[in-house]
């Protein structure tokens, strides 16, 4: 997770870039079977995971030397400290589970939409999700399909951080604001707002 300018001077250990903040070993294998564990070098950024990791799993070794920084799971334990940690980040770089690309099923993590909610950019990897919402340069949400086009999607959002904020939050509200959401469904159910449910 890399700080936004205002938190970098008071934060320097929480400049990093996050990702994936889960202790699941298929998504750890994930990063490691695939090109996306040298993501961050090829950037230039330093990532940050936070797992659940044993000291003496071999799998922390090749993380670590890799430059990833890894975090323990209580630093996001609860509700608020989660909104703090999205919060803090320049935003997400996320890889995805095999089974979601192999089908390009158009998954799209609730982990996203906050960060999206939060004005932070994110770097996902393809999974179709594309093909229906807007991914791309200074979208908001861009798609890769390769440790390259992601080392390059983390440095356009760097290179323009603000038109990129400002489009995670457009993003945000365009697809993933409950009230709008809500509406929608509602009126696809044919049931007019302020009826009781």
């Amino acid at each position: 997770m890399i700080a936004p300018a205002s938190r970098r001077e008071r934060r320097t250990t929480r400049d990093r870039r996050s990702t994936s903040q889960t202790t699941s070993g298929s998504a750890r294998a994930t990063i490691l079977g695939r090109a996306r564990i040298g993501a961050g070098a090829r950037a230039g950024e330093p990532l940050e995971l936070v797992l659940a990791i044993e000291d003496d799993d071999p799998d922390r070794e090749r993380l670590l030397a890799h430059g990833w920084s890894l975090r323990p799971p209580e630093l996001v334990a609860t509700p608020e400290r989660y909104r703090d940690y999205v919060a803090g980040s320049f935003g997400e770089f996320s890889c995805a589970k095999g089974g979601y690309l192999g089908t390009h099923s158009g998954w799209f993590g609730d982990r996203s939409a906050s960060y999206l909610a939060a004005g932070r950019p994110v770097d996902l990897r393809a999974t179709g999700f594309e093909d229906v919402l807007p991914a791309g340069a200074g979208a908001g949400a861009i798609a890769v399909r390769s440790a390259d086009a992601a080392a390059d999607a983390i440095a356009e959002a760097r290179g323009d951080y603000a038109r990129h904020r400002a489009a995670a939050l457009e993003l945000a509200h365009e697809f993933f604001d409950v009230e709008r959401l809500f509406d929608g469904a509602l009126q696809v159910a044919g049931i007019p707002r302020g009826s009781p449910l």
